[in-house]
């Protein structure tokens, strides 16, 4: 029988020669993929490898879902020169090998084999296949022994059988496999010294005996064991108090010491003994326990202690987001989990722990000869060990630093482990310009001095050869770091940059007016995690042509320190009983100064108290041969024509709000805008605004006062200039005719308009100021 089709052009596009993959089939260990994911992920971005995975995908159905994988290598070779099947309970816990490099290039399968009892078994959990001649027929040689469909452990027997027995064209299989040392699947029967990657799940065999046995009871009622009483399927143990409070006392006086009147969770608090030495030592404590026994929980509750009954997990998750604990305590209970389970609780108890918090884990010790020879499996309901190898990983991945771990010195010498949940200092890079004068040197300006002020250590590697030194010392500060190893990178510039291969998250934010995406920019979005833009009107465009499937909307924001109603005005030789109409942009065609200049002149004559103030931008520099100062200055040397000034020089950020508060009324008939920066700021600097109506702007001018312009929606070809775009471009074609009217009556009542303008600037300052801005909404 030959090894199914499978159809990989639907599941993954190759960027590289190489794929990692996994798959999921059960739901219960979607929680276990979902946390390791990530490490997948790294490991993939730091050595150039595409990454698939499948969750809830049968590739074989006519099989168990272990065959699947057989399936999806031998599909996935047609594609790339080389497979690493990972199973999905793998965590990578070191970041400073490839794997390629390990196995010889005249190599066509890679494995791990472990020493189990004097036995050597080979392990298709971490499974390298090249593409070649040889590991087609090897993984057919495989999927024939069908025999071994449904052996619990088939990729062992089946393996262990073709390496003895199996030959290709006379060749042993033997011969075309490499050994991987075992810490590429360090195990808990097996670990390595030096993992590469851990394989912590790994029930026993004892353990699921345990567990099927315990679901095979139809009884409602509890079973006694000895000093156990069987609930449901928790397992709880009478504690006596006598001896075990001086168990606890040496973790309650860390508590005292460092936490005295912080709150403390204990999770499955049993009788409450933990909780009552609390109590005796600092009464200061506010003290909450969790239990899933009731009969237990009124104990508890009998002391005087605050208790939440309920399974464990139940009750985190159904706490409100906001609520913390400056300690939690959790004494045998990971042991009683299965690891998805385990995984999802430490992953609650660290989402409600305060950052500087601690937590305390205690658990059997597996090194323990008494509790490996039979005392772990007295209780019915334990499942698996927790040793410290297991959980310094999964800790480290939740950010809660290590502080003491350990034996402790009494009865059967349990593991303890005692972290601190430290707020990381993140390592930010921005590359772009910030100390040129444009709009996306402003926002990264902006972008420096949040990130620092929030705890980010961050640095700017600059695109453009700057104009000037910032006046702002956190952007002076960053500039000195730009050989920053970052853990974040936010590319943002013109045009888009190109991602870096080193190891870090990576981020582009794209500002766009089109809406179809230029085709350029898949290649470097394939290189990112995450990809921001400045409207939900790009965002649309990305998701519609399918340049990324979840864009962030990143909206820019204003420096209310400088952009408000009150100030300092420029001088423009203006008489005070004329109407200012202002203008600030680049006066190229896509942000409709010809729709303005011409509206303009037809709505008023040089008799009119009206004057438009332009103030250009990149004339030199980056709208270079777009702008119209020609056209502009012959408007201006025309008698009969209303009167202009032109203003092209470079001005300040302090000059620009100077220049919006000499004004009484922004004009910006765009036809296409990533946002409309200038409209903001005139808003937030007590103007009203007349703009385009349909584009970006329709998501922030109602915070204002506003009157938009009617546009049509407009269609053009599969590009910008000469960049091919993923679809039809699109814009807004204001109505010209409209425009003109809506000048005359805007100017009549331009006193009025301003009036509540400047009352609304409070709350434009509330919502859009820059010291609002939360960068950890957008870096999580």
């Amino acid at each position: 029988m030959s090894i199914p089709f499978c159809d990989t052009t639907a599941l993954i596009v190759p960027r590289h020669d190489s794929v990692i993959c996994t798959a999921v089939s059960n739901p219960d260990d979607l929680s276990v993929l979902n946390f390791c994911q990530d490490t997948l992920e790294r490991y993939a971005r730091q050595f150039q490898w595409d990454v698939l995975t499948l969750k809830d995908t049968r590739l074989a159905p006519e099989r168990p879902p272990a065959w699947d994988k057989v399936v999806l290598i031998n599909a996935l070779l047609t594609w790339y020169n080389v497979v690493l099947w990972l199973d999905a309970d793998m965590l990578f816990v070191d970041y400073t090998r490839d794997i390629r490099q390990e196995v010889p290039k005249a190599t066509t399968m890679a494995i791990v084999s472990h020493a189990y009892n004097g036995q050597i078994f080979p392990d298709t959990s971490v499974w390298l296949m090249r593409q070649s001649a040889p590991s087609t027929a090897i993984l057919q040689l495989l999927w024939n022994q069908d025999d071994l469909v449904s052996h619990p452990q088939w990729e062992k027997a089946a393996l262990t059988r073709i390496l003895e027995q199996g030959k290709i064209d006379g060749v042993p299989v033997s011969t075309y496999t490499h050994f991987l040392n075992h810490r590429w699947n360090s195990t808990l029967k097996d670990p390595s010294p030096e993992p590469i990657i851990a394989h912590y799940r790994g029930l026993s065999s004892v353990a699921n005996g345990l567990r099927a046995r315990q679901a095979a009871s139809k009884s409602d009622e509890p079973l006694s064991i000895g000093k156990q009483v069987v609930s449901g399927t928790m397992t709880l143990f009478a504690e006596r108090e006598e001896g075990v409070e001086e168990w606890h006392r040496p973790y309650v006086q860390l508590i005292k010491t460092v936490y005295r009147g912080g709150e403390v969770l204990d999770v499955a608090c049993g009788l409450g003994t933990f909780l009552a030495v609390c109590q005796d030592e600092d009464p200061t404590l506010k003290l909450t326990g969790i239990e899933l026994d009731t009969i237990l929980a009124s104990l508890v509750q009998d002391r005087g202690i605050s208790v939440l009954t309920g399974d464990a997990i139940e009750v985190l998750e159904g706490q409100s987001a906001d609520r913390y604990y400056d300690v939690i305590h959790m004494s045998h209970i990971l042991e009683h989990l299965t690891p998805d389970r385990v995984i999802r609780l430490l992953e609650l108890t660290t989402k409600h722990l305060r950052v500087g918090g601690a937590m305390i884990i205690r658990t059997p010790n597996w090194a323990n000869e008494i509790v490996r020879s039979g005392g772990f499996w007295q209780d019915f309901s334990h499942i698996r060990p927790y040793p410290l190898e297991v959980l310094r990983p999964i800790m480290q991945r939740l950010d809660v630093q290590e502080w003491v771990a350990g034996f402790e010195p009494y009865g059967w010498q349990d593991v303890f482990w005692v972290g601190v949940l430290k707020k990381p200092v993140t390592k930010v890079v921005i590359q772009g310009a910030a100390r040129v004068i444009h709009s996306l040197a402003k926002v990264n300006e902006h972008w420096v001095r949040e990130l620092t002020t929030a705890g980010y250590q961050v640095a700017i590697r600059e695109t453009e050869p700057f104009a000037r030194p910032s006046s702002d010392i956190f952007v002076e500060s960053a500039t000195s770091r730009e050989n920053l190893h970052q853990d974040v990178w936010i590319g943002h510039s013109w045009p888009v940059s190109k991602p870096p291969l080193s190891y870090g998250h990576k981020v582009l934010y794209i500002p766009w007016e089109f809406y179809a995406p230029l085709a350029e920019w898949v290649d470097r979005v394939a290189l990112c995690d995450d990809v921001w833009t400045t409207s939900q009107y790009a965002a649309d465009g990305f998701k519609e042509f399918g340049l990324f499937s979840r864009p962030k909307v990143v909206y820019p924001r204003i420096d209310v320190r400088v952009y408000k109603p009150g100030g300092a005005k420029v001088n423009l030789d203006i008489p005070d009983d004329y109407v200012r109409l202002l203008f600030v942009g680049g006066t190229i065609w896509r942000k409709g100064i010809d729709v303005l200049l011409n509206a303009y002149t037809r709505a008023f004559t040089s008799r009119h108290k009206v004057c438009l103030i332009i103030k250009d931008m990149g004339t030199s520099s980056f709208y270079r041969g777009q702008t119209q100062e020609a056209l502009i200055q012959s408007i201006s040397a025309s008698s009969a024509a209303p009167r202009v000034v032109y203003l092209a020089s470079d001005l300040s950020e302090q000059e620009i709000a100077a220049l919006y508060r000499t004004s009484d009324i922004l004009v910006h008939p765009y036809r296409a805008e990533g946002f409309g920066m200038p409209i903001l700021e005139a808003m937030a600097s007590g103007l009203p605004v007349i703009v385009t109506e349909g584009g970006p702007s329709d998501e922030f001018v109602s915070d204002g006062v506003y009157i938009k312009i009617p546009a049509t929606l407009t269609y053009g070809p599969h590009q910008v200039g000469d960049s091919p775009t993923l679809g039809p471009i699109q814009w807004l074609e204001p109505n010209t005719d409209a425009l003109v009217d809506l000048l005359r009556a805007a100017v009549t009542q331009s006193a009025a308009m301003k009036s509540i303008a400047l009352e609304r600037t409070h709350h434009i300052a509330q919502k859009w100021s820059w010291a609002n801005l939360n960068p950890q909404e957008f870096l999580s």
